[in-house]
């Protein structure tokens, strides 16, 4: 089975926690003092049915336009 790249991007108002949540997934932790962040984009590998998957999860605010 080839391997795909999984992306996820969370769309949000300013400071409503997207940065907080994408980081609580990767790590596997929680810091109640991260810095407010700008477009955060964060590389991973995740296990999916048992296979590391290359991942990359973006988080930017609603005003921005994207083009998917």
């Amino acid at each position: 089975m080839a391997l795909r790249e999984l992306k996820v991007c969370l769309l949000g108002d300013t400071g409503v926690g997207k940065s907080s949540i994408v980081w609580r997934f990767v790590e596997d932790s929680f810091d109640p003092n991260i810095n407010p962040t700008i477009g955060f984009v964060h590389w991973h590998q995740c296990t999916i049915e048992g296979q590391q998957q290359p991942s990359s999860f973006t988080t930017s605010q609603k005003k921005r336009r994207f083009q998917l």
